[in-house]
């Protein structure tokens, strides 16, 4: 990602407690596609403490917003089926933007993610 301030959604999907370890790949290539998500520049980081969580870091604000705005999402993987997926805000989106020259391999984010159980003043690589 180029851009210096990422704008971060949380994602929360049907897989369960221990999703498959491409799923990733998968999330990143769902929220990039505008057809698909509404989103588009992003890069999606597992939290490690909550693994059906994920964060998924958009390099504009209207992008995240457009993907806020569509009302159901829905991943379809082939072999895999088709998830139902859950996104919303951090509690304090403003406080959650992320600067990656302050925190260079890292992403910093500050707020609750109360479906996940995750208090987020922590670093994340």
């Amino acid at each position: 990602m180029t851009a210096s301030v990422s704008f971060p959604l949380l994602v929360e999907g049907s897989w369960g407690p221990d999703p498959p370890k491409t799923l990733i790949n998968e999330l990143q290539m769902y929220f990039q596609s505008p057809k698909k998500s509404g989103g588009g520049e992003c890069k999606v980081v597992q939290q490690p403490k909550s693994p059906e969580c994920f964060l998924v870091l958009f390099s504009t604000e209207d992008v995240r917003q457009n993907v806020l705005e569509k009302e159901n999402h829905e991943l379809v993987w082939q072999g895999k089926g088709t998830f139902k997926l859950a996104v919303w805000l951090p509690e304090d989106p403003d406080k959650a933007s992320v600067s990656k020259e302050a925190v260079p391999e890292k992403v910093r984010t500050h707020g609750i993610i109360p479906r996940c159980g995750i208090l987020l003043d922590e670093v994340w690589s």
